[in-house]
């Protein structure tokens, strides 16, 4: 089964799912595993994670976004990234998102 927290804890970054309480620590990790479970002929056997990464830095952070792609490149999926200034909190966020269906 996939673990998303303990890949990201690989990068040596803060991570949260969901969300930090408190004052979020910069730079810092903050992702969301919503799942859907399926299958053939009524038997959910099929698990299929939609998972959202959002590294966030006061700066763009190259060298700890590397990290996190290493950690990606090496699962059995593509992903997509997007790079955005949050303007209220003065940092950026990169997202990643990305699918992968496991066997139950």
């Amino acid at each position: 089964m996939l673990d998303v927290k303990t890949l990201l804890q690989k990068a040596g970054l803060p991570v949260r799912e969901q969300r930090f309480l408190g004052v979020m620590p910069l730079p810092a990790i903050v992702y969301t595993d919503d799942v859907e479970v399926g299958g053939a002929d009524l038997k959910n056997n099929l698990i299929t994670h939609n998972i959202g990464i959002e590294f966030y830095a006061e700066n763009i952070d190259l060298e700890n976004e590397a990290k996190i792609e290493r950690l990606l490149d090496n699962m059995p999926m593509s992903y997509t990234r997007s790079r955005d200034w949050i303007e209220s909190e003065k940092f950026f966020s990169t997202n990643y998102e990305f699918t992968i269906t496991e066997r139950k």
